[in-house]
């Protein structure tokens, strides 16, 4: 009613609630995303009718996403132009595929983009908002498209820890300002230390970097607490592998190749060792967990274990033995024999 286009600044911490989710203490409450005050369902329905209407077919929020996306989209169409728009959003945000449509309008919409995360273990400790228990992100924007020569970028800060007073989080965000300001902010697409250390003091409370936004895709910029890594892991998409920390600087061309042209990816795991609806084997192997034996014939690794995972060489955790099969033991020796043929000692990982 206000009208669109009115405003120099918007800034919320918008409900990240769902309109789905019929799980845990939801069962049965209707739209989640419009249950507040024990509201009936039919007034809920009428709520969620009136939200497709407000936000019209170019609507940027989803019920995938959360009610958080609806907000973003009302920000950037109550600001003028030149004007601020800051959120605090869920994590998930910069890389969740239901939140890519939001990505997109931020980065087409509007020019220094700036995101702040928190590099830390837990999604407790990755919040700014009291009492949230989730993993959040702060999201800062002046609507206006950047110049048509740049490529749109953001400035990513991540930060060591939470923010312990206001007068932290104060010191920190005019230290993260100064930083943009004095053009000290390195790109991870140079090949020279891209980040900034923010410091109190001797001590390292934060790093900013600033990095290309794509067209598609996640922002992976978030909650790293080394960004020297995230330049590694970018150049190394461009075909340079970075030589971190070399007082001479600069990079190494590196041949980078698709995993299919360096060999076949094995068989889809329902293919080792399940079987079809009637019992007929689909997978010729026993899949036994933990593994039985010191020196198992036929040794797997299956179940992921992140701490075990972090290394170059992982141990297998389980094996497999041949199904018995009255009815075509043949077929099931020549099919385990066909798979054990294609193991390696390379592990590819799918669905990380």
């Amino acid at each position: 009613r206000v009208g669109h286009g009115k405003f120099d600044l918007v800034i919320m911490n918008p409900p990240f609630t769902r309109q789905g989710g019929q799980e845990a203490d939801r069962v049965g409450i209707g739209n989640a995303a419009f249950a507040a005050f024990e509201s009936p369902k039919p007034l809920q329905s009428e709520m969620q009718k009136r939200l497709r209407i407000a936000s019209g077919p170019e609507r940027l929020g989803s019920g995938n996403a959360g009610v958080a996306a609806h907000f973003v989209d009302l920000g950037l169409r109550k600001l003028r132009q030149g004007g601020t728009l800051a959120m605090v959003l869920p994590l998930s945000s910069m890389s969740g595929l239901t939140w890519q449509i939001v990505r997109r309008a931020v980065r087409d919409q509007c020019r220094d983009v700036t995101v702040v995360t928190i590099a830390d273990g837990g999604s407790e400790d990755r919040s700014f908002s009291a009492n949230t228990g989730m993993a959040e992100c702060l999201l800062i924007a002046t609507k206006g498209k950047p110049d048509v020569c740049d490529t749109p970028e953001a400035t990513f800060a991540v930060l060591k820890g939470q923010p312990v007073s206001v007068v932290d989080s104060c010191e920190l965000s005019t230290r993260i300002v100064q930083a943009k300001r004095t053009k000290h902010v390195g790109s991870i697409e140079d090949s020279a230390e891209a980040s900034l250390s923010i410091r109190f003091g001797s001590t390292h409370v934060g790093s900013v970097a600033r990095a290309p936004l794509p067209e598609s895709g996640p922002w992976q910029m978030v909650g790293i607490k080394d960004l020297a890594l995230a330049q590694v892991a970018f150049l190394l998409t461009k075909c340079e592998l970075l030589q971190v920390g070399d007082p001479l600087g600069g990079s190494t061309h590196l041949g980078v190749t698709p995993v299919a042209t360096l060999g076949e990816i094995g068989p889809y795991d329902l293919d080792i060792r399940s079987d079809l609806a009637d019992g007929t084997p689909r997978g010729p192997f026993l899949h036994i967990l933990p593994q039985e034996s010191g020196h198992p014939s036929y040794p797997m690794l299956w179940n992921h274990k992140a701490p075990d995972e972090r290394r170059l060489v992982v141990s297998t955790d389980s094996e497999g033995q041949i199904k018995s099969w009255p009815q075509d033991q043949q077929w099931i020796d020549e099919k385990a024999a066909r798979i054990w043929a294609r193991a390696t000692r390379a592990h590819y990982n799918r669905d990380l």
